[in-house]
């Protein structure tokens, strides 16, 4: 008998090559004769890494960058074999499984390491950045990525406010004039695999902060000042992030990378399938 295993990852729990190899000795415990085929898979989220440095012709680089909490780590992306396009893993730079469980908090964990990474690809003269969302640690609209691109949230005093989605209230002012010039001529794909939007019951914060670390109480900080936050990116780009499908994806970071950056979100299987 012939046995095909393509599994993804369990998220937090065992990475796809480990599903795969834990289902391969099932079946050979009950079929010793079969043959199998071990091919790792992801959805876009964890795990895409792996299968393409596995499946597809390029190379892993390695960079220095932080992680939710702001502790310096170095973490892969993977370049195609053309140079040109990048696909890297939110969750290596911004995941859950980067903190210990007593220090989740996504009141103040961010994605500015990801945006370190995005920073070196394009710096790199990488064009088009695929970023696989999932697993993250953090609920703050990407609104570190964006910090890390060069872009500026100030308060009324025109200061810089603190990273984390706690602090999204404090914002102001959406500053994009120093955004790096590499982002001009590229172009940013979000893969996800949920299609939940930004706001509301089933939205980022009430369906997936707790699993971050938030308290009730912190969930609803995290669904107020993302409501805040979106009105600010609606005045400022006339753009709507509130109920786009897949915008609650990484903390919202999907539907803040769409507003900030004009981020394209795409199912992540149709994408790497």
């Amino acid at each position: 008998m012939n046995v095909l295993i393509t599994p993804d990852s369990f998220k937090g729990s065992l990475s796809a090559k480990e599903v795969s190899d834990s289902i391969a000795l099932a079946v050979k415990n009950v079929f010793p004769n079969s043959y199998i085929e071990k091919i790792p898979f992801s959805d876009g989220g964890e795990g895409a890494i792996d299968f393409f440095r596995n499946n597809i012709k390029g190379k892993i680089v390695s960079c220095n960058t932080v992680d939710p909490l702001g502790k310096s780590i170095n973490k892969p992306y993977y370049i195609f074999e053309e140079g040109k396009s990048v696909w890297i893993e939110l969750s290596q730079a911004s995941g859950i499984t980067l903190i210990q469980e007593s220090e989740r908090n996504p009141l103040i964990t961010s994605t500015y390491g990801t945006g370190i990474q995005i920073k070196h690809a394009l710096k790199s003269n990488c064009k088009n950045i695929f970023l696989g969302l999932g697993g993250s640690a953090t609920h703050d609209l990407g609104t570190g990525i964006f910090i890390a691109l060069g872009g500026r949230l100030l308060n009324k005093s025109k200061l810089p406010i603190h990273l984390g989605g706690g602090y999204l209230n404090q914002c102001n002012e959406i500053n994009d004039k120093n955004l790096i010039q590499e982002l001009k001529s590229a172009k940013i794909t979000m893969a996800c695999d949920v299609t939940n939007p930004l706001l509301g019951d089933v939205g980022a914060a009430n369906t997936y902060a707790s699993q971050k670390g938030a308290k009730p109480e912190d969930i609803k900080i995290l669904e107020k000042n993302s409501l805040i936050f979106a009105e600010l990116i609606k005045n400022k780009h006339k753009i709507s992030i509130h109920n786009i499908p897949g915008g609650g994806a990484a903390g919202g970071c999907a539907a803040g990378i769409f507003g900030l950056l004009g981020g394209v979100i795409k199912n992540g299987f149709d994408l790497i399938s």
